[in-house]
């Protein structure tokens, strides 16, 4: 998954910044962000279409339903 190498490489080079250099570490936390924004959207997508399964798959008591006037 290229954003979450793109945004373990933002965080690597965030956290290697030394302190002291505050502009640096601003421009740093930024490029993280946007690269776990992506990250994030992507997780989001995915997640999104993993609920959207059809209801007839599963019973919500987790035994499958009987049809009427089986018995």
């Amino acid at each position: 998954m290229p954003q979450y190498r793109n945004h373990a490489e933002a965080l690597a080079t965030y956290n290697e910044i030394d302190p002291a250099d505050v502009a640096l570490k601003e421009a740093a936390r930024a490029d993280e962000k946007k690269a776990y924004g992506a990250l994030e959207a992507r997780l989001m997508h995915t997640q999104d279409r993993l609920w959207e399964l059809p209801i007839a798959t599963a019973s919500l008591s987790g035994r499958p339903e009987q049809e009427p006037g089986v018995g």
